[in-house]
C-alpha cells in the first residue's frame, strides 16, 4: 500500500513538471517496472541506477548499525 501511495504522489508531482528522485532499496523487478511505468505515463525521463557494495562486511555494517547512526 505504501508503494501505491508513493507512485501516485510521484505521478502527481511529475504531471506538475516537478523533478523527482525516488530511491528504491529492493531489487525486485516489479518495483523497478512500477517506477518506470509512472515515468512513461507522465512522459518523464527515467534513469535507473544500481549501486552494489563489493565488501560484504561493509554492506552489513551500513545495512544495520550504520543506518541507526545516520538517523537524526
Amino acid at each position: 500500500m505504501g508503494s501505491s501511495v508513493a507512485y501516485a504522489l510521484v505521478e502527481d508531482l511529475l504531471r506538475q513538471g516537478q523533478c523527482v528522485f525516488a530511491e528504491c532499496v529492493n531489487s525486485r523487478k516489479a518495483t523497478r517496472d512500477a517506477w518506470a511505468a509512472v515515468a512513461r505515463r507522465t512522459e518523464a525521463q527515467f534513469h535507473e541506477v544500481e549501486l552494489l557494495c563489493s565488501d560484504p562486511t561493509e554492506h552489513d555494517y551500513w545495512r544495520t548499525t550504520g543506518r541507526a547512526l545516520a538517523e537524526p
